[in-house]
């Protein structure tokens, strides 16, 4: 993000899974200030993200975060100069896209439970999706790959 993300353009990005923030952006949840409260995730996901007290502070002093403290507290991933944004998320993406489809779902799912469920249960969500990628075509061509030192050539299956 770049230039301004201030109150729901702040909590757009709370579901992202990465987020590259300019090094001047203007970030911050300042709905108290307007007289409201963030009410599209703020509540709900920044809490996950950077712990409750950080939350609590960003929504209730309605205060921009600085982008390198926003860094720091692990609710950005990258901060970058501001003209570096869109071409870092980009790289970022295409990085992605290199990796195995089947693994980042599985990921994805497996974090997607991370605070629903008990840590058994997580474990046990963690180890179910694991066994449904190791039989994979991917799987066999990842490591393959790793042991001939070549590039993987998935294909999501």
């Amino acid at each position: 993000m770049k230039g301004a993300g201030i109150a729901g353009g702040f909590e757009l990005t709370l579901p992202a899974d990465l987020r590259v923030l300019g090094e001047n952006a203007k970030y911050g949840v300042i709905e108290v200030d307007l007289g409201i409260f963030p009410h599209q995730g703020s509540t709900q996901r920044l809490p996950r993200l950077v712990g409750i007290g950080r939350a609590k502070e960003l929504v209730l002093t309605g205060e921009y975060i600085d982008p390198a403290d926003a860094e720091r507290c692990g609710l950005v991933t990258e901060v970058v100069p501001d003209a570096d944004v869109d071409e870092r998320a980009r790289e970022l993406a295409d990085d992605l896209t290199e990796k195995a489809p089947l693994g980042i779902q599985s990921a994805l799912e497996a974090f997607g439970a991370t605070f629903d469920v008990p840590l058994e249960d997580g474990l046990d969500i963690e180890h179910r999706l694991a066994m449904r990628v190791y039989g994979t075509d991917d799987r066999r061509e990842g490591f393959e790959a790793q042991l001939e030192g070549r590039e993987p050539q998935f294909e999501g299956r």
